[in-house]
């Protein structure tokens, strides 16, 4: 199969209905076959539907929607690795489309990609593993580098959408002034019981800063995009509960005046000359009423304003339920990446659980005290303790031997561990500075050489 071909036959159903309509393309059968050679007809014979927005190659641009800016960065090792995981989780087609994109001499992948369909392997097993440790560690650095990256392009859409809808409001004072905080200074003016104004000032903190640490960039998009999906959550179930008030309300008038109905043709059925003598007393009573023109005018208008107001209810009704169906497109949006992010952070800390064994041992060689988010340091040095600071009364009376981060710890805290330490016979060896995990697993492992600890 050629790239177009092998694109189609990997597209669902939803993906091709997603093409259509991208195209503007409106075909009225359910035959997916159908609907595939359309698409392929619009592509083969380079069919411009939408010159306006710039596509001068529709097959480019049904391949540039899927486009995954967190693997631009990967080697051909770590991208083929990539696509060989989350099997049944990121559509194949996705995958595909990345792999046409990146690679664009992409030949040769499409013949191994027949040769394991042939096989009945996995088309996207290429045999690629990882050799070593640093191959794991460069590849799990750059996918965490990349998702707080391209993450806040996304938070800066809801948020000010949030904002646009009176969702998220804020009290903050001086807010062009955070453009000058560190991040201490952040988290010292976070206040309690009041989201809306923390979450302010972690996105303008964001926009304003550039080389955030990586792990405390993620925890702030993260506490950003949580908790606009609470807020479009309950706005959206607030919406569909109202919009379902009304049309039930609408509902149960029509089918009043339905029954209404049924009852007085049946009523007229049967007696059809007592009714004709109540309409024409109803005549007689309404023309003797009506002393002028001028109350049969100003009764027709009171009637032309209630059918107006009517109208006014129905078309409320269904902006009310157009503007629903958009936030739970939303909603369902933000879901999707969310759990997106979640799976690539989760596949992250499998690959070195499945990579590295976990050494159980009775006693720690020596302790570290440190002040930052880690995970796969743990992993990696089992033989040893890592104390966080806010915890380490808890934890530091099982070692012998103590390293401290310089970074994070005030100089009272330090006073106190050495205070602690020189009472209970614990040797501080020295002090270390690192600033993200990476370097603490080569400063651990240049300890251990140096003092012999194997």
């Amino acid at each position: 199969m050629n790239k177009i071909d092998m694109y189609m036959n990997l597209a669902d159903d939803i993906e091709v209905n997603d093409i259509l309509k991208f195209f503007n393309c409106n075909v009225r059968t359910k035959n997916l076959d159908f609907k595939k050679t359309k698409i392929k007809t619009i592509v083969r014979t380079n069919h411009t539907i939408r010159q306006s927005k710039g596509i001068q190659n529709p097959f480019t641009a049904i391949l540039m929607r899927h486009k995954v800016e967190e693997w631009e960065s990967l080697n051909e090792k770590e991208f083929f690795i990539t696509l060989n995981k989350d099997i049944n989780k990121i559509p194949d087609y996705v995958k595909f489309a990345n792999l046409l994109i990146k690679y664009p001499d992409e030949n040769k992948y499409i013949e191994l990609i027949n040769d394991n369909i042939n096989n009945k392997k996995y088309i996207f097993d290429f045999d690629f593993k990882f050799n070593n440790e640093n191959e794991i560690i460069e590849y799990s650095s750059k996918l965490l580098n990349n998702l707080g990256e391209s993450i806040f392009e996304d938070i800066k859409k809801y948020f000010l959408k949030a904002i646009k809808s009176n969702l998220l409001k804020s009290t903050v004072e001086n807010i062009d002034d955070i453009k000058n905080w560190s991040i201490v200074d952040l988290f010292n003016k976070l206040e309690d019981n009041n989201e809306d104004n923390n979450t302010f000032m972690k996105f303008e903190y964001i926009r304003t800063h550039n080389g955030v640490n990586k792990e405390i960039l993620i925890n702030l998009d993260f506490d950003i995009l949580f908790y606009l999906v609470s807020l479009f959550e309950k706005e959206s179930m607030n919406g569909s509960k109202e919009s379902l008030e009304e049309l039930r309300e609408i509902k149960d008038k029509v089918n009043k005046l339905n029954d209404d109905y049924k009852k007085l043709s049946k009523a007229g059925k049967d007696k059809d000359k007592e009714n004709k003598e109540i309409i024409q007393k109803l005549k007689s009573e309404v023309k003797a009423n009506m002393k002028s023109e001028e109350e049969i005018n100003k009764v027709k208008e009171q009637m032309d304003i209630q059918c107006n107001r009517n109208n006014f209810l129905a078309e409320s009704v269904k902006d009310l339920k157009s503007k629903n169906d958009l936030l739970n497109s939303e909603l369902k949006e933000c879901r999707e990446k969310i759990k997106t992010y979640t799976d690539k952070i989760t596949s992250t800390e499998l690959y070195y659980k499945y990579n590295f064994q976990l050494n159980e041992v009775d006693e720690k060689i020596f302790g570290v005290i440190y002040c930052m988010h880690i995970e796969v340091a743990k992993i990696i040095f089992g033989e040893v303790e890592f104390i966080h600071i806010d915890n380490w009364k808890k934890q530091i009376s099982t070692i012998k031997k103590l390293f401290i981060q310089r970074e994070g710890v005030s100089t009272r805290e330090l006073m106190n561990i050495k205070k602690y330490c020189i009472k209970n016979g614990i040797v501080i060896v020295d002090s270390i500075s690192v600033h993200d995990e990476k370097k603490l697993i080569e400063t651990i492992s240049l300890i251990k050489n140096k003092y012999e600890v194997i």
